[in-house]
């Protein structure tokens, strides 16, 4: 999945600010980047191969777009999920994108979130990889459709706090 970031980015997958940022110049280390076995090793592969992202104690709202991927209404999204067990007001929201464009304004079917301290759909973040499943069955208006998958991470407090995403993945099941 994310064995080398920028061959990832070649291949369809985009970073995008949020159009509301005020800190719009921030760039690595605190944006989506390839992942750093000094701060996780990754859920499989090499050590680095998982996709991270963090707060540098500012106000960060950057967007991990998938490249199109063509799914039905069995279509399953699955990925693990990292980050420090916080209660800090960092934010991962995963999103669908029926446009399947790269607009961060068309990302607005929430599908699981993640939140240090507000409940949204799931509560705080794992301390360890953990996997998580959605079936798109109740967002997906018709058979073999393009789409986007986006990773929107928000966070500001004044410790830097990262998240790493690892093995996403769409398959197909029959009900």
């Amino acid at each position: 999945n994310f064995d080398n970031f920028s061959t990832c980015v070649s291949n369809g997958w985009a970073v995008v600010d949020n159009p509301f940022e005020l800190n719009k110049t921030i760039t690595t280390p605190h944006n989506w980047r390839q992942g750093d076995p000094n701060i996780f090793t990754s859920y499989s592969g090499e050590p680095n191969s998982y996709a991270i992202v963090s707060s540098p104690g500012i106000f960060v709202s950057k967007i991990l777009i998938s490249p199109p991927l063509l799914v039905n209404s069995s279509s399953i999204l699955s990925f693990y999920k990292i980050g420090f067990c916080s209660h800090y007001t960092n934010t991962l929201i995963v999103e669908l994108n029926l446009k399947n464009s790269t607009s961060f304004a068309d990302f607005n079917i929430p599908l699981i979130a993640f939140s240090g301290t507000i409940p949204i759909i799931e509560t705080s973040y794992p301390c360890v990889w953990t996997k998580y499943s959605v079936s798109l069955i109740k967002y997906i208006p018709y058979e073999n459709i393009f789409v986007r998958i986006g990773f929107w991470y928000s966070g500001s407090n004044s410790y830097q706090v990262e998240v790493g995403i690892d093995d996403f993945e769409i398959t197909n099941s029959l009900f």
